[in-house]
């Protein structure tokens, strides 16, 4: 986090150099070039806006880089600033970064820019100057067009790349505050719940459950017969509805079963459904969430861990940890993000519920 600080204090110290006002009609004013370590350019500029609300204006320039050509990775909302990459460059590729933020003046509203070229580039002046113009002018016009009384917020840009639940323009969807979500999937959530989510049609055995059905599971149907299921298969938005409406009490499934998501990027999110009881019945929930990631720079890597650390707040656990056996977690290991409940050692309980356990007759 500490270049995310650093970042901020330019783009307060470039808002707080204006104790003069400054003319809606200059494009961007005071334009600098400062070379940093390892040989890094920085460049930064301030441009007037019109309006008088920082919040605002800053909803409408996540809009206005997106469109620009930059995939918005991080926001700080509450001091109105987005951390964004050009969004043509290849993953392994050297992007430089734009910070950009929105701010009330002393006279005017204004959009502070900072761009750090990556080690080694040397973007001439004009082009960067160039981009923050084009900025400036599109925010300018979209606040213009705006209703004065903006209540609802507008929608960020989601990024090209990875994503989870959150606040940030790169994490997905808000999440509820006391859930771990992905993508809409959340740990805890049932069959019945998952009815919502996209699935992709099942890729191997998929979900079966009658009295002729293959596989070693059981369970109670909603007309009260004892019937069997496949352990270890996989439901799809089909199954999980016909699941949802037959099935009424699980008694008995080893592996639970499975389901596939994807990813904003294409990249596969797995579901993992396993036992529980609630409500004096046994029932599948969402236990575990793997999202596949692609393939990033080491840079890029760092920042999105750093974004999932930030958005899961103590159920991160960092990837040289053992996950707790006693908490829900969040972990990033290698290429793969984890949500996971903890396991659940059900014991006899899922045969001792209403409907499972046959009495035996001596006669």
């Amino acid at each position: 986090m500490r270049q995310y600080s650093v970042c901020r204090a330019v783009i307060a110290a470039v808002i707080s150099a204006f104790a003069m006002p400054v003319v809606a009609q200059e494009c961007v004013s005071d334009f600098k070039a400062e070379e940093k370590d390892a040989g890094v350019v920085s460049y930064s500029a301030v441009a007037p806006l019109p309006g008088k609300s920082a919040d605002q204006a800053f909803q409408l320039s996540q809009q206005v880089a997106s469109q620009a050509g930059w995939m918005v990775y991080q926001t700080i909302p509450e001091v109105h600033t987005a951390f964004a990459r050009d969004s043509k460059g290849k993953a392994g590729d050297k992007r430089g970064e734009l910070v950009f933020a929105t701010a009330m003046g002393e006279h005017n509203l204004l959009m502070a820019l900072v761009y750090n070229d990556p080690p080694g580039a040397n973007t001439p002046k004009s082009v960067v100057s160039d981009q923050f113009c084009k900025i400036a002018k599109a925010l300018r016009k979209r606040i213009a067009a705006a209703p004065p009384d903006l209540a609802a917020p507008v929608k960020a840009p989601q990024a090209a790349g990875v994503e989870v639940a959150g606040r940030n323009a790169a994490l997905a969807g808000a999440r509820p505050a006391d859930k771990l979500c992905l993508r809409g999937a959340c740990l805890g959530m049932s069959v019945g719940e998952a009815r919502r989510l996209k699935l992709e049609p099942a890729r191997a055995a998929f979900m079966q459950f009658g009295p002729e059905a293959p596989g070693a599971g059981r369970a109670v149907s909603t007309d009260g017969r004892l019937i069997y299921v496949t352990d270890g298969a996989w439901l799809d938005s089909k199954s999980v509805a016909a699941f949802a409406r037959g099935v009424r009490t699980i008694c008995e499934l080893r592996s639970g079963s499975f389901a596939h998501m994807k990813a904003e990027d294409g990249k596969q999110i797995k579901l993992h459904f396993s036992p529980t009881v609630r409500d004096g019945k046994g029932t599948l929930i969402l236990r575990k969430i793997e999202r596949l990631l692609p393939a990033m720079s080491q840079m890029d890597y760092g920042y999105f861990q750093r974004s999932v650390a930030e958005e899961y707040g103590a159920a991160y656990v960092n990837a040289g940890q053992v996950p707790p056996a006693d908490r829900p977690y969040v972990q990033m290991k290698g290429w793969t993000l984890t949500l996971a409940l903890p396991e659940e050692d059900l014991g006899a309980r899922l045969m001792e519920t209403p409907g499972c356990s046959e009495k035996a007759a001596l006669k």
